[in-house]
């Protein structure tokens, strides 16, 4: 093969291992977004379900409640023998359906004319009921069929972050060759490495921050996707503050930046989890680990190798990820997703 082909080649296997980079880390992106709107839009069904279960319960308890004062008015009002007026307004509350129970309550109404205001509230509760049990049913319905979406999605992700960190592996083992075939052809004084945009894990970038400008990496290994998920909504009412970065079972961990390990500790929420702070100050705290390889109060230096990435706490269940946070100056939380995108694309 002439020197000019053996150029040529040596650029088109740069070029391909750039693209299945590209095309890897573009498509995780992607199925972290459908993962994290999907997730969302479970967490707002849930929250969704719980205040229609509080409608029915405050429903209930009103009819209970009309029914109690319906069946002493009749029982007032009417003391005949042979009728059991106690269990006749009683029949709502024991009825097999909610359309019984509209027939007990109409049924009540035409024992007692003079009390039918009193009916006709107890028959406006029972409809309330029905309403308000309907809508219960429809959002049951909508967050089971989320929830089945979110494990579907989960089994997809899974496979794709292990063929991700597969394909990636087999790029870098093809772009080391083909780097190694360009230096042979003097490829480099054609000028094209040096605009050649592959991202290698663990480099390193200068960026500034509050409290002054650091050396800082990527916190976890390549292949990874992730979205700004700030704020979206998780369980219990709360809002998501941090990112998540999906990655392949056990991917490396690393020390965004010169600093120590305040703490390596377990929490309910975050599972096995890690606080670094740099040397600026800053706090950044990794959860969610399958592995910590630091101890309390360890110095640290840019790209060491800290942790790996696991499913531990509230993770379990869900595609293997770093729930990554960014505290300035040791303070609240902030949305990591700029930093995060600054470091690792």
């Amino acid at each position: 093969m002439s020197e000019d082909a053996d150029v040529i080649e040596a650029t088109r296997d740069l070029e391909d291992a750039q693209r299945t980079y590209d095309d890897t880390l573009d498509r995780l992106d992607d199925l972290a977004s459908g993962y994290e709107q999907a997730l969302a839009h479970a967490e707002r069904l849930e929250g969704e379900l719980s205040g229609a279960e509080t409608q029915v319960e405050e429903a209930e308890a009103a009819v209970r409640d009309a029914q109690a004062r319906r069946a002493e008015q009749i029982r007032q009002a009417y003391k005949q023998p042979g009728v059991d007026l106690l269990r006749t307004s009683g029949a709502f509350l024991l009825a097999p359906d909610v359309g019984s129970a509209l027939h007990a309550s109409a049924v009540m109404t035409t024992v007692a004319t003079e009390t039918a205001a009193q009916a006709v509230s107890l028959h406006a509760a029972a409809e309330r009921v029905v309403d308000n049990v309907a809508n219960q049913q429809g959002i049951q319905a909508g967050t089971a069929s989320a929830m089945q979406d979110l494990r579907n999605l989960t089994v997809v992700f899974d496979d794709a972050l292990e063929e991700a960190a597969a394909a990636v592996s087999a790029a870098e083992e093809a772009l080391a060759e083909a780097e190694e075939d360009a230096e042979r052809q003097q490829l480099v004084s054609t000028g094209y490495q040096a605009s050649f945009g592959y991202v290698p894990p663990g480099i390193l970038r200068e960026v500034t921050l509050p409290g002054g400008t650091q050396v800082m990496t990527c916190p976890l290994g390549q292949p990874n996707g992730f979205i700004d998920s700030w704020g979206f909504p998780r369980s219990g009412g709360r809002r998501h503050q941090g990112a998540d970065m999906f990655a392949a079972y056990g991917m490396p961990q690393f020390a965004v930046a010169d600093g120590y390990i305040r703490r390596v500790f377990h929490n309910t929420l975050g599972g096995l989890s890690i606080d670094l702070i740099d040397n600026l100050g800053n706090r950044y705290y990794y959860a969610h680990l399958s592995a910590a390889y630091v101890t309390d109060y360890q110095t640290v230096t840019v790209g060491q190798l800290i942790g790996a990435t696991g499913q531990s706490g509230n993770a379990a269940g869900t595609p293997p990820h770093l729930h990554w946070q960014f505290h300035p100056g040791d303070g609240g939380p902030i949305n990591p997703f700029p930093l995060a995108a600054a470091l690792c694309r």
